[in-house]
């Protein structure tokens, strides 16, 4: 299985364990989707172990992190290996993510801003 899901006090933690091509990034998006629809908005995607992205996948990033934030929530990278952050930097993207280096930074940081609202 290439996508495995756990809750971490409120937020969702998806971890990836492939290269994030079609396949997966259709999985992904099934995924994203069943979550929104269950009204869970703090997800987390633990990517440490992705090496690639192709543009199908990016395409479902974009696309679910639109949906999150629309419904005041969000969608976080966490643990991006510093090769893809320079390709998802170089295509224009790379400033719309909350990256965080690892998943517990990730998960603490939808709790720190809960404190401050």
């Amino acid at each position: 299985m290439s996508i495995e899901a756990k809750e971490v006090r409120g937020v969702m933690v998806i971890k990836l364990c492939d290269t994030l091509n079609t396949a997966l990034a259709v999985e992904l998006k099934h995924t994203l989707e069943e979550l929104l629809l269950d009204g869970r908005t703090k997800v987390v995607l633990n990517m440490r172990m992705v090496k690639k992205v192709n543009r199908v996948g990016l395409s479902v990033l974009i696309e679910r992190l639109v949906e999150f934030r629309h419904h005041d929530g969000d969608l976080k990278l966490a643990g991006v290996k510093p090769i893809l952050q320079r390709y998802l930097h170089l295509l224009g993207v790379g400033n719309i993510f909350v990256m965080c280096t690892d998943e517990y930074s990730a998960v603490s940081s939808f709790q720190c801003a809960l404190s401050r609202a």
